[in-house]
């Protein structure tokens, strides 16, 4: 009898323990819990603008991919909401909630929209829908939109979607995200690559583009392309030969049959390549393939960066705006001239004097940026961004001009860039630093043809075969 009293009182004795031990986990937890809420919330005071979330596709499937130093997929594609509206990127915006790029024909509506967050380990959770129109041309097809979906709570989702309510019970649009740092690594400059004719002459400047900004300090290079074939892929892998790239599928939904549509469109490519690149780069520029920013006083752009910031005294400014000059790649003295398929960019490449536009392009800091999707991807605090002086850096465009046009072009000295197709592993390059040093230094004239200026001598390759 006493034993049977004794293992009563040790059974009690056990069940109070594991009730103990069980409160003291449930505790530990809600500890744990509160410190990652708390460290959250000084995330985001640390951040003060937002945090950047750039990873697409479903929740089941939301996962935050590593970066890689070479080709990789970023992102899936666009996903529709209801026949006239979709969505691309989101991140969360601090005090707004997640922010997403969105696209529609019409004038949508916050009250035909419902939206869900979901948090890990919390589920989905509603949230409240608004929308904002962005700034777009008056006979422009369709129209860019930021939507936010608002909700309680300081954990940041992982994914959003939306739905339209007239289509209750089916599965809604989602936009999976990912976290980023923030600010970019200092020193790391990105691009993006604006799609271009893939089918013309410009998908063999693509590995060009590469090989040129990566000898001129690019870090990370972000191409958006609509449905890259076999071809593509090729000349992707290439380039990602050259320095890390990522490309973007970027499937556009609605039709980009007029000049308006395409400008539209390439607007908010823009936006989602601020949101894309913060926190992976401090400084990025939009470009096609036609576009080479030209560092002429100094090696790399960040070294023109930092001079520049120096000189005007305005250190980590939001952005520059650089000049773009027109080359005719098709006049007589042109870099196509008689030599397919080598791209030489030298002394005697034709510029259009009368297509020297001003503050055509600018390098901007993304971290400056408050709300890249809302303010647009080049729109920055600064009114008026500085403007570098061309003998300082500019932008090549290298368009075809017509017989006429570039008959009328005329001898540029100087271009900064020569390299050949053959050797995009190993660019030659003539910066406007190499030209200038080799004239104070009176290195002798290379040869010239009779007509034209003297080109400078190359340099041997970088990392020649």
């Amino acid at each position: 009898m006493e034993v049977l009293k004794e293992q009563a009182t040790q059974e009690a004795k056990l069940q109070e323990l594991i009730k103990e031990m069980e409160f003291n986990k449930q505790q530990g937890l809600l500890m744990a819990q509160l410190a990652e809420e708390e460290a959250q919330q000084q995330v985001y005071e640390q951040c003060g603008r937002s945090e950047v979330l750039d990873t697409f596709g479903s929740p089941s499937s939301a996962t935050v991919a590593p970066p890689t130093d070479d080709l990789a997929w970023d992102g899936d594609s666009w996903q529709q909401v209801t026949p006239t509206l979709f969505i691309f990127s989101s991140y969360v915006s601090h005090g707004s909630g997640v922010v997403t790029l969105a696209a529609a024909i019409g004038q949508p509506t916050a009250d035909q929209l419902s939206c869900w967050v979901w948090v890990e380990g919390a589920g989905a959770a509603a949230g409240t829908v608004s929308l904002q129109r962005l700034p777009a041309e008056p006979d422009a097809p369709f129209a860019g939109w930021r939507l936010v979906c608002a909700f309680d709570g300081y954990r940041a989702p992982y994914a959003v979607g939306y739905r339209a309510r007239s289509a209750a019970g089916r599965q809604p649009a989602v936009s999976a995200v990912g976290r980023r740092d923030w600010p970019g690594p200092r020193g790391q400059l990105g691009a993006c690559l604006i799609p271009s004719d893939w089918a013309s002459g410009d998908v063999d400047r693509l590995a060009e583009f590469a090989a040129f900004h990566a000898a001129v300090g690019l870090s990370r290079l972000w191409v958006y392309d609509p449905a890259p074939g076999r071809a593509v892929s090729q000349l992707l892998l290439r380039a990602a030969g050259a320095l890390p790239t990522r490309l973007v599928r970027w499937d556009f939904p609605l039709r980009l049959e007029t000049p308006v549509a395409q400008r539209t469109a390439a607007d908010l490519l823009r936006r989602d390549c601020m949101v894309r690149t913060s926190g992976r780069v401090e400084h990025v520029l939009a470009l096609n393939v036609t576009q080479l920013v030209v560092p002429r006083r100094h090696d790399t752009i960040q070294e023109m960066v930092r001079a520049t910031e120096e000189q005007m005294r305005r250190p980590g400014a939001a952005s520059f705006s650089l000049s773009q000059e027109w080359f005719c790649t098709d006049a007589k003295d042109g870099p196509y001239a008689h030599k397919p398929p080598e791209l030489t960019l030298s002394s005697k490449t034709s510029l259009l004097s009368e297509r020297t536009v001003r503050g055509a392009v600018r390098l901007v800091r993304p971290e400056a940026v408050a709300d890249p999707v809302s303010a647009g991807a080049w729109t920055t605090p600064d009114e008026r961004p500085p403007q570098l002086n061309p003998l300082v850096a500019a932008v090549h465009l290298y368009i075809d001009c017509g017989a006429e046009a570039a008959a009328q072009a005329t001898a540029f000295e100087g271009a900064a860039v020569r390299f050949k197709t053959r050797l995009v592993n190993a660019p030659l390059f003539v910066s406007y630093k190499q030209i200038r040093d080799a004239t104070l230094r009176g290195d002798p004239p290379a040869k010239t043809n009779g007509t034209h200026h003297a080109e400078p001598p190359l340099p041997l390759p970088v990392g020649g075969r």
